[in-house]
């Protein structure tokens, strides 16, 4: 699965005029998904205050012989963190590290 992810620095605060405004970070996230992924096979988003998120499922093409994984909340979750550039580990925000690596049952 393709998945781009968008923040800012802080939290996103759009005026509450009851008109809807666009999402900035979706057409980042769009771009960033530009030319990869089957869009009709299945695209999720999740947005928040923190993030947005864009997921995409592979096409056939891309995934060939792949074996797919999930490692988040596993001890190698854990292991590729600490292998980060310590100016690399220090731009993830804490609430990201404790959702994706240390937080919740592992998914094993």
């Amino acid at each position: 699965m393709w998945h781009a992810s968008v923040s800012y620095h802080g939290r996103l605060v759009l005026p509450d005029t009851g008109q809807r405004f666009a999402d900035p970070r979706r057409e980042h996230a769009l771009a960033m998904l530009r030319n990869v992924g089957d869009r009709d096979a299945g695209e999720w988003v999740e947005a928040n205050e923190n993030a947005y998120h864009l997921r995409r499922r592979l096409t056939a093409t891309e995934t060939g012989s792949l074996t797919v994984r999930d490692i988040r909340r596993t001890p190698e979750a854990a292991t590729r963190l600490k292998i980060l550039p310590r100016q690399v580990r220090e731009m993830i925000p804490d609430f990201i590290i404790a959702d994706e690596v240390t937080s919740g049952p592992a998914r094993e």
